[in-house]
């Protein structure tokens, strides 16, 4: 009995600093379930605008320390940002205006694939002809890609118009922390320079090691010739924000493209090694390498925020999923109170 009262008296206790702190994260953990599940449409756009924030972020202190204004740099960048998403816009839409008149041609080329395969009639699938399955319509396309691209400038203008603001008040934190909380405004201050350090740093690597993937991918889709590859490429640059399985899922287009372009076997087979092994390169040692502790997240958790934030707000969320806990265990690394529990969302 004795014993057990020593073990016990021994064993760490939990301090009204730490019940706080947990009560805290679980009413925070409430009210962004909430948020995401019911205000999506209102917190998506301003979520967007501060990730790019970070993006610009330093490029725009590079430009400041360079003697360029502020308020200059950040717009310049914005600017720049909003003309490289048109350019990307613009090379989409005629990428996938070219691959809708290839369709025809990767139709016949499947169909005689599938006759050559022994017991396999193309003819006879459901009831139904393998080209009318595989059949898109010209303006079902055109509708489809018409309603995306106006939905996509909404929404980028709306990012821009939160982007503006972001920018704006980010200057003016630090004035109202200091009058706010005079006695802890210095210790609040390096915890947000912590925490806006490891944001930044992990967006920065993330979209030097997309542009860096995407590159090298489109190289190796040219050397092969493989047709649309600027619209693989754009899809391999975008797709790597949704960690793990998005660049996974670039992959796929450019090797089925291989397939159906080729008379041979080894054209699919070559692009998936060769398009494997950039991936590999780029994602599991450069991004790794650079990004540190950051990506240093449990695997069922991030799949849970994949499933979490995919299903109610799809894309968006797929990219938007592990910033936010890479960004919530930053926040938590920072603080002495919460600290434990960034120890108990990592993968070590």
């Amino acid at each position: 009995m004795v014993r057990m009262t020593s073990e016990a008296s021994s064993a760490p206790r939990m301090t009204p600093q730490h019940v706080t702190a947990t009560c805290v994260l679980i009413l925070t953990l409430l009210v962004g379930v909430g948020v995401v599940t019911y205000l999506g449409s209102v917190v998506r756009p301003v979520l967007i605008a501060v990730f790019l924030y970070f993006i610009i972020q330093p490029a725009a202190t590079w430009l400041t320390r360079r003697g360029l204004p502020s308020w200059l740099a950040y717009l310049s960048l914005s600017l720049l940002l909003l003309a490289a998403i048109a350019g990307l816009v613009r090379v989409a839409y005629h990428s996938v205006q070219k691959f809708q008149a290839e369709l025809p041609r990767y139709r016949e080329q499947l169909s005689e694939r599938l006759s050559s395969v022994p017991g396999f009639h193309p003819e006879q699938f459901e009831g139904r002809s393998l080209l009318e399955l595989l059949q898109l319509e010209t303006g079902d396309i055109v509708t489809y890609a018409f309603g995306t691209a106006m939905h996509v400038s909404e929404v980028m203008l709306m990012v821009f118009f939160y982007l503006v603001f972001v920018i704006l008040d980010a200057h003016r934190l630090p004035a109202r922390i200091h009058r706010a909380f005079p006695e802890s405004s210095e210790y609040i201050m390096r915890a947000i320079e912590g925490i806006n350090t490891g944001i930044t740093g992990y967006m920065g690597v993330k979209t030097l090691v997309s542009i860096g993937m995407s590159v090298t991918a489109a190289v190796i889709m040219i050397a092969l010739k493989i047709d649309n590859w600027a619209l693989w490429t754009l899809l391999t640059f975008l797709l790597n924000y949704i960690t793990y399985v998005g660049s996974l899922a670039a992959l796929v287009p450019p090797i089925v493209v291989a397939f159906l372009q080729y008379p041979s076997p080894w054209a699919p087979l070559l692009t998936a090694a060769l398009l494997g092994v950039n991936r590999f390169v780029w994602i599991d040692y450069v991004e790794i390498r650079f990004a540190g502790r950051a990506l240093s997240i449990n695997a069922v958790l991030l799949l849970a925020s994949l499933m979490y934030w995919g299903t109610f707000w799809g894309i968006p969320g797929l990219v938007l999923a592990v910033p936010m806990v890479t960004a919530a265990k930053i926040v938590l690394a920072n603080f002495s109170a919460t600290r434990r529990w960034a120890m108990l969302i990592s993968e070590d």
